[in-house]
């Protein structure tokens, strides 16, 4: 596997570590974060070096190779020095792991397999490739991924943590009979969401929101950062809390 480093690595990995501590927003993703590119590229060129001076000096231990001293002084101190930054580097990328939004990497990093939801998330360009892909296959192209899994991505469900009130519609002139009718007529649901700014948030809501059971007439307003539904299926709020949450946005209490 080999990973090219592009033009505006260092701009968009500024930007992304500006997002983790809680500036702006990422960039928009591919498998690999640009500061992912950077570090690999890093290690791989201290990795080289210390192969290199690594080599001069076991060859200067062959009893049929002169080397000037300074050539074998300039080539220990480089990989002296080459082995402290290679270790400083190992040891700074694992601390990106400390932050709360890199938490879910580490899971996958002892299973092989990534939380479909933190791919959609992070790496939005790897995922519409994926879905692309994921498309394909259900026409019975062949080779290509299942709906929800693949390419070392694992579709988990987690533990619900809070119930949402949607808003119902009481009548106590109703009949029994017709009260009975409205408790199973599907009821608007009006849920306040931060941080969605434009269409891709929309987009990232409404998939997350479509894939629950009895989820429909989804709509979103933008100005207002609400999202209104039908519950036809009467799905849990946890459940729709959860699935906005994991697209990367916060619902709001009433």
């Amino acid at each position: 596997m080999i990973l090219s480093i592009k033009n505006n690595d260092k701009k968009d990995s500024a930007r992304t570590i500006l997002a983790m501590i809680g500036f702006g927003e990422e960039p928009r993703a591919d498998k690999y974060l640009p500061e992912q590119r950077l570090a690999y590229a890093y290690l791989g060129g201290i990795g080289l070096i210390l192969v290199i001076t690594g080599l001069v000096k076991v060859v200067k231990n062959l009893p049929t190779v002169y080397l000037p001293p300074g050539v074998i002084t300039g080539a220990t101190l480089i990989h002296t020095f080459g082995t402290i930054f290679f270790l400083v580097g190992v040891l700074a990328h694992l601390a990106a792991l400390l932050f709360k939004v890199n938490r879910p990497m580490v899971k996958p990093i002892f299973t092989g397999k990534m939380n479909l939801d933190y791919v959609q998330r992070r790496h939005p360009l790897w995922y519409e490739r994926l879905e692309k892909r994921s498309l394909v296959g259900d026409s019975g192209a062949e080779g290509s991924l299942p709906p929800a899994h693949g390419a070392g991505i694992d579709k988990e469900q987690e533990k619900q943590e809070i119930t949402l009130q949607p808003e119902t519609v009481e009548n106590s002139d109703l009949s029994g009979e017709k009260a009975e009718e409205k408790e199973g007529a599907e009821m608007a649901t009006t849920l306040k969401v931060k941080g969605m700014s434009c269409q891709h948030c929309v987009m990232a809501v409404t998939k997350a929101l479509s894939q629950l059971e009895g989820i429909q007439n989804i709509a979103i307003d933008l100005a207002k950062g609400e999202v209104s539904f039908n519950n036809s299926k009467g799905a849990a709020a946890g459940q729709i809390k959860e699935a906005i949450e994991k697209a990367g946005y916060q619902v709001l209490p009433e």
